[in-house]
């Protein structure tokens, strides 16, 4: 999960012309009784989202876009949420995680 978000950060990062700019905070942290990962990078052009999702823009999108959704999965698996955003030139990719899940549940 953490590697394909990385992934996502690194490949925007590389696209911006200052490479004073290119730089990805990695915000790991509790909150409560939650894993809370929160990665944000600079970023240049436009995003378009789809279901909260960031829509690939890749030019051959038919082979690629599933790394976001894998994630949603992977995460909503483990009942915790994913959100994106972008904001101030910045995307922003959050996870909440329990730390403990309900052993009612599989």
């Amino acid at each position: 999960m953490c590697r394909n978000a990385l992934d996502n950060a690194i490949e925007a990062v590389r696209k911006l012309e200052s490479k004073e700019k290119r730089v990805i905070d990695i915000m790991p942290y509790e909150r409560q009784s939650f894993l809370m990962l929160q990665i944000v990078n600079l970023m240049c052009g436009e995003v378009k989202f789809e279901d909260g999702l960031p829509l690939t823009t890749k030019a051959k999108n038919g082979y690629h876009g599933y790394g976001m959704k894998s994630m949603l999965h992977t995460i909503q698996k483990y009942e915790g949420h994913l959100t994106t955003e972008v904001k101030n030139g910045c995307f922003y990719f959050n996870v909440m995680l329990p730390l403990e899940r309900d052993s009612n549940k599989k």
